[in-house]
């Protein structure tokens, strides 16, 4: 964060002594402003995203006997230029940095797309090449580690249309060998965990009453404790007026959008408070790889939506680790044709001209966009590391992958460069691509989760399996 952090000059139960509902809204962000002094003397607290895309990138393009990057970059006298499927990210250059050359160490017997299992953990199994192995991770993935390492649950989502029940396809996030984390399209579920929603317990009957007028007329949940905010302000400094300036505006800013998009069910009471809000309609139920046509702009809409409140919730501090899932491997909706799943599988098997596919990279490279910016307007951006990540590479296999992070200068990442590690072999279909992986000649995803998770404020030395890790990536990161 630019600004300073200063101390609270009381303690925690004296600022909230004498608030009625506020003392919930208040809670999180006396949380984060603390978290912000002790870093003062240490390094920057840090947040983690996911976000994955399915179905690999479509890294070059070749027209006219030209090959020129799409879903890559390349370095010039000027630094770097941004592929043609990353240009929607050229007013962030300097916040992103462009990776080539990781490859998967620990990949399933097929090295396909069930490797989304296997992505984001970097174990492999004790014996591979049966059903089960090809469908589950063996250890905890990055998010989920750092996670338990910060005592902190981490928030896993999905963008509809999205399968409404988790199958091998959304398998992405793990929290232990075995056990995979399921997703949530639960707005209001999260909105609630994440900023309390003034509602249960820290409510009296009468609050929770004049809170279910309010919302019934449509006022924000924060006209509801104006009293309870001007009261606050007269016991903080003026700086931390700035950042409690900046949280409430963060909160209406998701609960506008919040309640613009989804059914409002009855959380102050058992009561039948079901608040309908103009919008767009709610999402078709996605039960097996196919969805609809003709939902782009919900995907989209749902998609920004999530990334909002993810952002928000790193600037209340109330989460520091998120994974956005947009679609499940293997299938996955074409935004650009706009056109159901499993279309965007469809295209990077050839139905459709290899530039088109890697229109869809550039639709996400957009969404990619969104959220750093959306970070950034929150001055969260430079303590928040960002990466995209996909269970392949362009064939059905994890090698010689490209990856983009966003964020992290204030926790070491280098950004504004494009890093390309020396790849070794040829990039070969499924299994025969597994060796050429595992060769210690070419760099292992086990180092960018290492370099990740010491960004973030986990000082572990290896990742996944031990043997797969030489101790981070000092071109990603330099320690702060």
């Amino acid at each position: 964060m630019s600004s300073k952090p200063t101390r609270m000059r009381f303690s925690r139960r004296s600022l909230l002594r004498g608030l009625g509902a506020g003392a919930a809204l208040f809670g999180p962000f006396l949380k984060y402003r603390s978290s912000m002094a002790q870093a003062a003397s240490s390094a920057p607290a840090g947040n983690l995203i996911i976000f994955f895309t399915p179905n690999g990138h479509k890294r070059a393009l070749t027209t006219n006997g030209v090959t020129q990057p799409a879903f890559d970059a390349v370095n010039g006298a000027t630094g770097m230029t941004l592929g043609t499927a990353l240009t929607p990210l050229q007013s962030h250059v300097n916040d992103i940095m462009v990776v080539k050359g990781l490859n998967s160490k620990t990949p399933t017997f097929i090295a396909s797309h069930q490797d989304n299992c296997r992505i984001l953990t970097c174990w492999g199994a004790p014996k591979e090449g049966n059903d089960n192995s090809q469908f589950t991770a063996y250890g905890p993935s990055i998010d989920q580690a750092v996670g338990v390492a910060i005592n902190q649950t981490p928030l896993v989502v999905a963008v509809d249309p999205y399968r409404d029940a988790p199958q091998w396809r959304t398998f992405v996030s793990w929290r232990s060998s075995g056990v995979n984390e399921p997703f949530t399209k639960d707005f209001q579920g999260v909105f609630t965990d994440l900023f309390g929603m003034l509602t249960g317990q820290t409510t009296t009957a009468a609050q929770t009453a004049a809170l279910m007028r309010a919302q019934a007329r449509n006022q924000s949940v924060l006209d509801f404790v104006k009293g309870d905010i001007a009261t606050f302000r007269t016991r903080i400094n003026s700086n931390d007026k700035a950042h409690m300036d900046a949280y409430l505006d963060a909160i209406q800013t998701v609960e506008q959008k919040v309640t613009q998009t989804v059914m409002v069910p009855g959380t102050c009471s058992t009561s039948a408070l079901q608040t309908r809000i103009s919008g767009l309609p709610m999402a078709p139920v996605q039960n097996d790889d196919k969805s609809p046509d003709m939902v782009a702009a919900q995907l989209q809409s749902r998609g920004e939506l999530w990334m909002d409140m993810i952002a928000a919730a790193f600037s209340c501090g109330s989460r520091r680790v998120a994974t956005i899932q947009w679609q499940g491997s293997s299938e996955g909706y074409d935004p650009v044709a706009n056109l159901g799943s499993p279309t965007h599988h469809s295209v990077s098997h050839g139905s459709a001209p290899a530039a088109h596919w890697a229109d869809i990279d550039s639709w996400y490279s957009a969404r990619f966009s969104y959220l750093l910016d959306s970070l950034k307007t929150l001055n969260v951006l430079d303590n928040t590391v960002v990466v995209w990540v996909s269970e392949i590479t362009e064939g059905h296999n994890q090698a010689n992958m490209v990856t983009v992070l966003g964020g992290g200068k204030a926790l070491g990442i280098q950004t504004g460069q494009y890093v390309q590690y020396p790849f070794k072999g040829n990039e070969v279909e499924g299994s025969g691509a597994i060796p050429i992986q595992q060769d210690p000649a070419n760099k292992g995803l086990n180092d960018l989760w290492i370099s990740v998770q010491n960004a973030v404020g986990v000082p572990a030395t290896t990742f996944g399996d031990p043997k797969y890790c030489t101790g981070g990536l000092p071109e990603i990161r330099k320690p702060v």
